[in-house]
């Protein structure tokens, strides 16, 4: 695009955008004035998509790689939401910070506190307690082999779910 032509259509623009109809004389004579210039925006406007067709096909594949990585971008913005989402339910599971909020700052530090953290022995039912737990099963804690099983998994500090109580 020519800067005579740009400015041209800009001085167009501005005529047309700021056209006063109450200082012309008779309504006829401002419609007549109002659309000579949009004749002229009109054609000023074909000039400038005329000269710049030849420049848009010769950036076409660059418009094609600038879409891709609009796509790209828009794919990471909502992949970092995702983390950040993560990144807070993480930090909620943990002692919140000096504001009460989620500890995001240092969810790293708390899990390497929390694996440091001695686990409990798992140690062989004694034959009382497996007696224990035999004897409240047969006097009708359970009905099946199942629920004697889930009474000595219960025993050992172990949960339906499969995760460890202790």
């Amino acid at each position: 695009m020519t800067n005579q032509t740009q400015a041209e259509a800009l001085r167009l623009a501005d005529e047309a955008w700021s056209f006063d109809a109450s200082a012309r004389g008779s309504t006829k004579h401002a419609n007549a004035e109002m659309l000579c210039m949009l004749q002229d925006c009109a054609s000023t406007i074909r000039k400038l998509v005329a000269e710049n067709e030849p420049i848009g096909a010769a950036h076409a594949a660059d418009y094609a790689k600038l879409q891709g990585y609009i796509g790209a971008l828009s794919a990471a913005e909502a992949r970092i939401a995702e983390l950040e989402a993560s990144r807070f339910a993480f930090a909620s599971e943990f002692e919140p910070n000096t504001d009460g909020e989620p500890d995001v700052g240092n969810i790293h530090a708390n899990i390497r506190a929390l694996k440091a953290q001695a686990q409990p022995a798992r140690e062989p039912l004694t034959d009382d307690e497996l007696r224990t737990v035999f004897s409240a099963w047969q006097n009708g804690e359970g009905k099946s082999m199942a629920d004697l099983c889930r009474a000595i998994e219960r025993a050992h500090g172990i949960t339906q779910g499969g995760s460890n109580a202790g």
